[in-house]
């Protein structure tokens, strides 16, 4: 799978755990099976935590966003956190849990992000995203954000 970035990421913080999308970006997934592109596009006032990585993992991997070089990886999130809420929905977002953590390995890649920091990553949503995937109250809970 390959994930191409376009536009420019614009998220502001609504509070020290919540941002809202703002803008015109997304991305162009492709997979070697298909020639099918599929455009995944977040909507204006989407709100995420950009990605629910415990603090204490920070020292490793880095905030989601911030200066670091380790901080590439907050447009990864944001994709990720919106296939979750809506992916097990009819409609533009409808896709499988696997589908949605592929997206986000793709786009880490794409990003950047090193092979060892993106494979910790991608086997953490592996392991531990499966509680959350279309649960919109365990994440409205997890992110104090309505999604309903």
């Amino acid at each position: 799978m390959k994930a191409d970035f376009y536009g420019t990421i614009d998220v502001r913080p609504i509070d020290g755990r919540v941002w809202e999308y703002q803008g015109e970006w997304g991305i162009v997934v492709s997979t070697k099976k298909t020639i099918l592109k599929r455009r995944i596009e977040p909507f204006e006032g989407f709100r995420c935590d950009l990605c629910s990585i415990p603090r204490i993992a920070w020292r490793l991997i880095g905030p989601p966003a911030g200066f670091s070089k380790k901080s590439n990886y907050l447009a990864a999130g944001v994709i990720h956190d919106l296939l979750y809420v809506f992916g097990t929905e009819p409609g533009l977002y409808h896709c499988s849990r696997k589908y949605a953590d592929d997206v986000f390995l793709a786009c880490l890649k794409d990003l950047g992000v090193s092979k060892w920091r993106r494979a910790m990553m991608y086997s953490c949503v592996r392991v531990f995203g499966g509680r959350y995937f279309g649960d919109k109250e365990r994440l409205s809970k997890l992110r104090g954000v309505d999604y309903e």
